[in-house]
């Protein structure tokens, strides 16, 4: 079973628009896990954004073997509401996950998201720009499960 850093949540539909700024701050962050050697799932990339999906049975089995092997759970709201990623958010409160959940600095956050932020149980980042999403996980972003956090 792989393992990963990071699991990143997100709006699958809006994720495969080539060139929107929500693609632009998902490929930023990839893209900069990459530089720093750490590893990343999230569902649209796997699947080719959007491209090669699997039966839908088959993609909620990976997505679930991935959240529970992951060391830290990335929320992208983006301004957008994904039932599949509330959903993973769950999951991940259940496992006991590290949570960040990242929006736009323009984005208010709905009260169900916020309330998690609000109670500790999530940390919040905030992305200024699609191509600098990746500094928005903060101090997180450095540590992984060779770290022992």
């Amino acid at each position: 079973m792989q393992t990963y850093d990071f699991f990143l949540a997100v709006s699958y539909k809006v994720s495969c628009v080539a060139g929107s700024a929500y693609r632009r701050a998902i490929e930023s962050i990839l893209e900069e896990c990459d530089r720093l050697g750490l590893t990343i799932y999230a569902a649209p990339v796997v699947e080719n954004w959007g491209t090669n999906r699997p039966a839908r049975r088959d993609a909620i089995a990976n997505d679930h073997a991935a959240l529970r092997e992951c060391a830290h759970f990335v929320y992208f709201t983006g301004g957008y509401e994904s039932d599949g990623a509330l959903v993973e958010l769950g999951m991940a409160l259940s496992l006991n996950k590290r949570i960040t959940i990242l929006r736009w600095e323009s984005e208010n956050l709905p009260s169900h998201v916020n309330g998690f932020i609000e109670i500790g149980m999530a940390a919040e980042g905030i992305i200024t720009t699609p191509d600098r999403a990746f500094v928005s996980l903060g101090p997180l972003r450095d540590k992984t499960p060779s770290d022992g956090a």
